[in-house]
């Protein structure tokens, strides 16, 4: 993994802290399997990554298979045009 996905996954972890309002999470977990996020998580979720990457997501790419893990949500991103 380059740097810059390094830098690109700590980013994530932070919005995914932020988001859950926890300081830490297990990395690991199945977010989707553990019921980690809620609706409304997810709709956050998409929004601050949009952002933070300045990219669009598409809807069809919001599934449970893109949303399970950091590294799916590094794929999601990279997937969606940014720039790591």
């Amino acid at each position: 993994m380059s740097a810059n996905q390094n830098d690109t996954k700590e980013e994530i972890d932070k919005i995914i802290c932020e988001i859950k309002d926890i300081t830490d999470f297990d990395v690991e977990q199945d977010f989707i399997e553990n019921d980690f996020f809620d609706s409304f998580d997810i709709m956050n979720l998409v929004m601050a990554l949009e952002e933070k990457f300045r990219v669009e997501i598409d809807p069809d790419d919001i599934t449970p298979e893109n949303l399970a893990s950091v590294s799916s949500i590094l794929g999601l991103v990279n997937n969606s045009g940014a720039q790591v």
